[in-house]
């Protein structure tokens, strides 16, 4: 039987460069649109009593943010506007993301909903949420009629 050797770092070096070439053809005026928008990065730290996401939101003002809560996943979501020079501007190199956003956090733990504190300070959105703790016991009295 054949064998055939697979080397995954010079496949992946052949997949890069033909994506550089690609891209070096393309012309000047040839700018990408993704319809689905981009994704901001996200930490997620916890500890005994709390649940604090940051979230990267930087060039955007906070009307243009939500922050929602759906069962135990927090949700961005947003719009980052094209600023009004890209539209008489043609792209040279353009690598910054523009348009809609969305983050889908999931929650380690079960969150007070009344209780989310959201602050959004020199482009960093902050996200607090007390952990609560789940009704676990396993035995439950009924009263019988």
């Amino acid at each position: 039987m054949p064998q055939f050797k697979f080397e995954p770092k010079k496949e992946l070096e052949y997949i890069s460069e033909r994506m550089k070439k690609f891209v070096e053809e393309l012309p000047e005026s040839f700018a990408f649109e993704f319809a689905r928008g981009f994704s901001p990065r996200v930490d997620v730290l916890h500890d005994e009593s709390t649940v604090q996401v940051f979230a990267e939101l930087p060039a955007i003002s906070k009307e243009n943010i939500a922050v929602k809560v759906r069962g135990n996943v927090l949700h961005i979501s947003g719009t980052k506007p094209l600023p009004e020079a890209y539209e008489q501007l043609k792209p040279l190199d353009v690598t910054r993301m523009f348009g809609e956003f969305s983050r889908d956090v999931h929650l380690p733990a079960e969150v007070d909903r009344e209780n989310i504190q959201a602050k959004f300070s020199e482009g960093v959105l902050q996200v607090t949420l007390r952990k609560i703790q789940p009704d676990t016991s396993d035995e439950v009295a009924v009263e019988i009629e």
